[in-house]
């Protein structure tokens, strides 16, 4: 999850992003729209959600979804997003309900405060283990020699396995894995 309005932008206003699918041959590409700073979901405040279907399968990152976000002069939210030289497209209109109190929203600000160190860690978790299936990704390549391969396979599994059985790690932890693992192989920091 990203933000793309920041808490009290002045509205109306418009933003605008770039998404890609994140897995091979994607077809549906879901966008629930979250009130809320948290970096994790359970945290913030489903507005709602819409989907784009029928997406040619292609492989992951190479199809690009425009996403335009409009808030009104009366706090109506519309989302609308669009697959890249295609005509499909889909969007959701979102009326400001007051479902949240004063309190509440308080209450949520409060909680992200608390549950940064805890967003933190979970990102940090999060690029380990992409690092770690980066690193098995390179290590297919058919021009790798046998040892390379092996190795790079070896600590890629070693990786997962590590963040498996330590998902209470410290951040520290977790960065000085990563450092690790981009050190041991450099090819990893060509590739970020």
């Amino acid at each position: 999850m990203f933000i793309v309005v920041p808490r009290n932008t002045p509205i109306p206003t418009k933003k605008y992003t770039r998404l890609t699918t994140i897995h091979d041959n994607q077809t549906i590409v879901a966008f629930p729209i979250y009130e809320g700073e948290s970096a994790e979901t359970k945290y913030n405040n489903l507005l709602g959600e819409f989907k784009i279907n029928s997406i040619d399968p292609a492989p992951e990152g190479s199809v690009k979804i425009h996403v335009w976000f409009d808030i009104d002069a009366d706090g109506i939210l519309s989302v609308s997003a669009q697959v890249e030289s295609t005509s499909l497209k889909n969007g959701i209109i979102i009326k400001q309900n007051g479902d949240l109190t004063a309190a509440e929203i308080q209450t949520m600000i409060e909680e992200v405060g608390r549950y940064k160190a805890e967003d933190e860690k979970h990102k940090a978790m999060i690029s380990l283990e992409d690092l770690a299936e980066k690193l098995e990704s390179l290590a297919v390549d058919p021009g790798r020699s046998k040892p390379d391969t092996k190795s790079m396979k070896e600590a890629a599994e070693n990786v997962i396995a590590w963040l498996d059985r330590n998902p209470h790690a410290d951040i520290d932890e977790i960065n000085k894995r990563r450092e690790q693992l981009k050190t041991t192989f450099p090819i990893l920091r060509e590739e970020n």
